[in-house]
């Protein structure tokens, strides 16, 4: 494509509602073209989200929750797939990380999804949260050792109530606005998982940059994994200066 239609594509694909089909209309492209600028868009989405830092600090409040993105039919409709993400945020500063509970997938298949288990969220939990931070969660069992490994742990019974009466400042309201938001970006009929960090890597990119800053810092992003030599890099994310 030419420049200009790069730059336009780019910036479509940044948008809430960026449609393939609509895009390929307007800039009269064929839908090869369009899947695969569709890829390289999410690619660069999800090189900037590799190199973001955890989220949370000493004494900063953050809430954690689980929600199902989709269920999916496998093998031609005789099962269901129940794709969960995991994920957190912080009520000050509304920095977030989410995590779809899938593998990575070897190139050029599908990934599977992987269990909603205590191990593989605590892990996750001391990769993306800083220790120190004070967690609010629900009562799910998984998270019984946060209070064991570096955090302040406070718990809500969803059963129950959304906001602890004894203590207003112990709820996930935060996260739970926050999954009705995704639902409304990244949910889609059939689901394909092999997408779902493509379409996450989108909406976090989007939400957590500023709305006059996201198409700047797209472009950064995509010069600094596209060096002006052509050659396309992913340097180590901690050594972003180098």
């Amino acid at each position: 494509m030419p420049a200009w239609k790069v730059l336009l594509f780019c910036r479509a694909y940044l948008e809430k509602n960026f449609s393939v089909t609509y895009v390929k209309s307007q800039l009269n492209i064929s839908e090869h073209t369009a899947i695969d600028w569709t890829s390289f868009c999410a690619e660069i989405c999800e090189y900037w989200l590799q190199q973001q830092k955890p989220i949370g600090g000493p004494g900063v409040q953050v809430e954690i929750d689980e929600t199902v993105i989709s269920k999916r039919k496998y093998n031609r409709g005789r099962m269901l797939k129940t794709v969960w993400l995991f994920g957190g945020i912080e009520r000050v500063g509304k920095k977030f990380f989410i995590i779809p509970l899938i593998t990575e997938g070897e190139e050029g298949t599908e990934p599977d999804v992987v269990p909603r288990s205590a191990e593989n969220l605590v892990t996750h939990i001391k990769q993306f949260i800083v220790p120190g931070s004070v967690v609010y969660s629900d009562m799910w069992k998984g998270y019984d050792s946060l209070g064991k490994i570096g955090y302040t742990h406070h718990r809500v019974n969803h059963s129950k109530e959304f906001v602890s009466t004894s203590d207003t400042s112990v709820h996930t309201q935060n996260i739970e606005r926050l999954w009705r938001d995704v639902k409304e970006w990244v949910k889609k009929p059939g689901i394909v998982l092999y997408h779902v960090k493509k379409y996450i890597a989108r909406y976090v990119f989007c939400k957590m940059v500023t709305e006059e800053a996201k198409f700047h810092e797209f472009l950064l992003t995509a010069a600094k994994m596209y060096p002006h030599d052509g050659n396309k890099i992913r340097p180590d994310p901690r050594l972003t200066d180098a």
